[in-house]
């Protein structure tokens, strides 16, 4: 197998420096157009109706000034990216900004330094694990 060669042509680093959850969307997006009052009453009765127009596929909206907030600050923080990822389980999105740019040559030698050390602690592990399998052999053999 070809050892993988790390290089500021083959090499990207993504960095994320912030991150955002909108929380539960639907229930904000109720309160913010029917008031708290009339989503908690109801609730009590059997919840919130939503005749849609249109199919969200995975998704659910989510207020504009919302997302250009998150924009502005991740470009402040010195972002160029933006990651969205959805949560299954109910309408919540988080938002991340993240810096992505070419490795730079202190950045790559980090990665070197970090794969060394981990094979180096791999090889003194399985070495312990060598020797142990051994000394256990030798124990079984003199039982012979």
């Amino acid at each position: 197998m070809k050892k993988r060669e790390y290089t500021p042509d083959n090499t990207i680093v993504v960095h994320t420096k912030i991150e955002h959850s909108t929380g539960e969307s639907d229930f904000e997006m109720y309160e913010d157009i029917l008031g708290i009052e009339k989503v908690n009453a109801a609730y009590d009765y059997a919840g919130v109706n939503t005749i849609e127009e249109g199919v969200f596929l995975d998704g659910y909206p989510v207020k504009i000034e919302l997302l250009k907030s998150f924009i502005d600050k991740a470009e402040k923080e010195g972002c160029n990216y933006i990651g969205i990822e959805y949560n299954c389980d109910h309408p919540d999105y988080t938002f991340f900004g993240v810096d992505v740019h070419v490795a730079s040559e202190e950045e790559l030698e980090e990665i070197y330094n970090k794969e060394k050390m981990k094979n180096e602690e791999k090889a003194k592990r399985l070495r312990e694990q060598a020797e142990r399998f051994m000394t256990e052999a030798e124990k079984l053999e003199e039982k012979l």
